[in-house]
């Protein structure tokens, strides 16, 4: 099982904590996360090791230190806060790297909830984003559970394509030929 450090980012009161502790069946929590809390939640072969960071103005820069290095960006905001998605956009455009990302529409169970109008603002502007829609008292844990598998999923066909390149260049290499694709790494 592979281990993957994720940061949860959004703004305060979105439900990052209530999102992650639902699905990691922990104990909810009224109070606001001041600067990371760490939470482990375990898919079927993926351990996420899940950075819960503060949404509040004041933790910015912690935040940012844990985003650099982290391999996977969770962002979380309100299906009926605007503010709320435009920040994790924000937050969007300043991320310059390889990660994977995923936005994560939460509070659809409320009735003003718009992510349709949302989902496709991100289809649109950031086609790298997997659109997640949620409700961290319904279904949190498949949504977790959606973006461990994706993560799973990723991982293997990474794994397979290391393979195909060290059986091509073994192959080669036994033929007096030293031949590696561009898909190899490591």
């Amino acid at each position: 099982m592979s281990s993957i450090q994720c940061a949860i980012i959004g703004d305060s009161g979105v439900g990052k904590t209530a999102l992650i502790r639902s699905a990691a069946h922990q104990p909810m929590s009224t109070l606001p996360t001041l600067g990371v809390d760490m939470i482990s939640y375990i898919g079927d072969n993926v351990h996420m090791q899940c950075w819960d960071t503060s949404g509040q103005q004041r933790f910015r820069h912690i935040v940012e230190m844990f985003v650099k290095n982290c391999a996977v960006v969770i962002y979380v905001f309100d299906a009926t806060s605007e503010k709320s998605f435009e920040s994790i956009v924000q937050w969007h455009q300043q991320q310059h790297s390889d990660k994977k990302y995923f936005a994560v529409c939460n509070k659809v169970d409320l009735p003003q909830a718009q992510p349709e109008k949302y989902k496709e603002i991100l289809r649109r502007d950031c086609p790298d984003i997997t659109f997640i829609a949620a409700s961290a008292l319904q279904n949190a844990e498949s949504v977790m559970h959606e973006i461990a598998t994706s993560l799973a999923n990723q991982q293997d066909q990474a794994q397979t394509e290391r393979e195909c390149c060290i059986v091509v260049w073994q192959y080669y290499k036994n033929k007096k030929r030293v031949y590696c694709t561009v898909k190899c790494s490591g």
